[in-house]
């Protein structure tokens, strides 16, 4: 994770000398190890230097080769053997290895714009080919490194690692992408894959798996990323086992490649526990000692330290717990600031902040995460629909009945309250699919059939569950709600069509790599960035996504629990408590305490800076209810995203 900046110019002028030093200067916290650049003509480039790999340590950019090309690039390169053979270099000369940049520029001059072909790995970058007078630029499939750019038809063309580094380009205009602030406000989670609007109008994200080539008069960007099916054909429940636990055990190992300390986020989760364990035996192999981090929400709702210390009864690891440090409203100013975006998650900046900085302080480099395992590995649900696809009603329901066992939640909840809330959740499952299968009016047939028949759902049950349901939207006012003209300005959808790649479809079909997803990565960097530690998520590695997407249904569903290729790997490293563990931590109830315990009233907030949500929020209810000291709110994800817009369009002026 170094940082990379740079402009190009068609309009007959020079960059200006100091522009680059300028826009470096905006993101200097990217480069401790030094910084670099160059200017030759129309084209000024920076490098903003962090060692983090082995190879980095002889990273010495920018880069020029024979044929005039200046490539900058941010990346960590995977497969590097692999590439020096089909490249027919050594992978080291006179002792010193081939920094990765060098290798993606090799790449470059054998392959042309076919080189992300063969990249696997967390990258960025662009190179200046002077024979076209054109820009590549390409960022890794996963978008962990952020690629951001601005460009002017017939004029220029600017990119760079952050966003705060154009504010140095007095020509752009710092204004709010409305659409984007419409997706932010209108949708939580999986809207459209592939954007390139920020929330800055004028500057956009390059997405992940593309690819962009930029001339003087017009700019072209497509999916590079070609997935073969036939890679990922195994004729057994073993060597599909054997390959996931191959390829997991790579992409940890290649993300702990440093001299520096390592660390690892530990929930007690299976995904965070599963990276760290790996991590952890193999830094004992070396002699070495992986830190590890828990955050403690001071809560017994929503404490996971019974599966922390199981893991930790087994792995040796140097393990802290971290607590909320600051307050609530500068945090998310502070993150607004360091990350150019608002908040993208419920548990907000002042859990993330004090782990990245212990983890700088401590002389680790390298921060692991579970992010997103779930969703990569997957549950295996489709497992339970295949059999309601054939009208197999009996299995479907004893499938359904592995994955929510009516005994547990009578032993969490109790005798009667269980029985409700299994109710609510089996119609949820059954709601989640049914009409995109059959069609409004036959779901609802397979929806009484199902519930009534097969998973034995009372009557009563299901009249109350919709009563309640109901009569809350019927009765209930909220709070806020977003601007009638709002939901007309997001991005629509992407939905599958014979127009779209083949990835595409399949990443869209498999739930992969949506618009969310993209957003946390380069949230994490530029949070890892402020710090200089580079923040690595084994789960997005290109390999494991593959296959991950052609794992039959029925070995992800590992008879109820999810995830059974995870499960299956992760046999000698985890405890069973953690092994076997079906649910997540719900931290609802601590996210409404934290604003429930606030000396400041946070609609008192909303109220006093309303001007800044004209044309996005509107308030349903009289200043003199929202203000009240009786009010009572359930704080829905809605209210948490008005206070972190709030606070990002102050800590950005705009």
């Amino acid at each position: 994770m170094s940082g990379i900046v740079g402009i190009v110019r068609w309009d007959g002028q020079e960059p200006f000398p100091g522009l680059i030093q300028q826009m470096d200067g905006r993101i200097g916290h990217r480069g401790p190890d030094g910084v670099d650049f160059l200017q030759k003509g129309r084209v000024s480039v920076g490098y903003l230097h962090l060692n983090v790999t082995p190879e980095s340590f002889y990273e010495a950019q920018p880069l020029t080769n024979a044929y005039g090309n200046i490539m900058v690039a941010d990346a960590r390169i995977d497969n590097r053997r692999e590439l020096c053979g089909l490249l027919t270099i050594p992978p080291e000369t006179d002792g010193k290895p081939i920094p990765d940049s060098r290798l993606i520029l090799l790449a470059y001059e054998k392959w042309q714009t076919n080189c992300l072909d063969y990249l696997i790995g967390d990258f960025a970058f662009a190179i200046w080919e002077p024979s076209t007078q054109s820009v590549f630029c390409g960022r890794d499939h996963s978008g962990v490194r952020p690629f951001f750019y601005h460009y002017v038809p017939g004029k220029y063309f600017l990119f760079s690692s952050e966003i705060k580094a154009f504010w140095a380009f007095e020509e752009i205009e710092k204004k709010m992408d409305d659409h984007h602030v419409a997706n932010y406000l209108c949708h939580w989670g999986q809207f459209n894959i592939y954007q390139n609007r920020t929330f800055y109008q004028g500057i956009n994200s390059l997405p992940p798996a593309h690819c962009l080539t930029v001339g003087k008069q017009d700019i072209k960007k497509g999916i590079y990323w070609n997935i073969d099916p036939a890679l990922y054909q195994f004729e057994s429940e073993e060597e599909y086992f054997s390959a996931f636990k191959e390829i997991f055990l790579e992409a940890v190992r290649c993300r702990i490649r440093t001299p520096f300390r390592v660390s690892s986020f530990l929930s007690g989760g299976l995904d965070s526990s599963s990276v760290a364990a790996v991590a952890s035996t193999f830094l004992g192999e070396k002699e070495k000692v992986l830190d590890t981090y828990y955050i403690d929400t001071q809560l017994a709702e929503t404490s996971e330290r019974e599966y922390v210390e199981a893991f930790l009864e087994k792995h040796s690891v140097q393990h802290k717990e971290v607590t909320v440090a600051g307050g609530y409203y500068e945090n998310l100013a502070e993150v607004a600031r360091i990350t150019d975006m608002p908040e993208m998650f419920s548990l907000n900046y002042n859990h993330f902040s004090p782990i990245v900085q212990m983890t700088s302080e401590a002389g680790s480099r390298v921060l692991l995460t579970g992010s997103d395992g779930d969703t990569v590995v997957g549950y295996g649900t489709e497992y339970i629909y295949e059999a309601v696809a054939r009208n197999d009603w009996k299995e479907a329901a004893r499938r359904m009945r592995l994955s929510h066992d009516p005994e547990e939640y009578r032993k969490v909840y109790g005798s009667k309250e269980g029985k409700r809330v299994y109710s609510k959740n089996m119609s949820t499952v059954l709601l989640t699919r049914l009409p995109t299968m059959f069609g409004r009016f036959r779901a609802k047939w397979h929806f009484l059939k199902g519930a009534l028949i097969y998973l034995r759902i009372s009557p009563m049950q299901l009249i109350r569950i919709f009563s309640e349901k109901f009569s809350r939207k019927a009765l209930e006012t909220p709070d806020y709600s977003v601007h009638p003209d709002l939901p007309a300005k997001c991005t629509p959808f992407m939905r599958e069509g014979p127009d779209l790649h083949p990835t595409t479809n399949l990443l869209i079909n498999r739930g992969m790599l949506y618009q969310l997803m993209t957003e946390i990565s380069e949230y994490y960097d530029l949070m890892g960035a402020r710090y200089q530690v580079q923040i690595c998520h084994p789960f997005f590695d290109k390999r494991l996504i593959e296959l991950c997407m052609f794992m039959p249904p029925k070995l992800k569903f590992y008879e109820g629990y999810g995830r059974g290729p995870l499960r299956a790997a992760m046999r000698d490293f985890l405890p069973q408590k953690i092994l076997f563990r079906k649910g997540k931590i719900d931290f609802t109830t601590y996210v409404h305490k934290q604003l429930t315990d606030l000396e400041y009233n946070p609609f008192a907030v909303i109220e006093e800076n309303r001007a800044l949500l004209e044309g996005y929020v509107v308030a349903n209810k009289p200043s003199e209810e929202l203000l009240a000291t009786t009010k009572k709110t359930n704080w829905d994800r809605l209210h948490h995203r008005i206070l972190y817009f709030l606070h990002w369009r102050k800590a950005q002026g705009i």
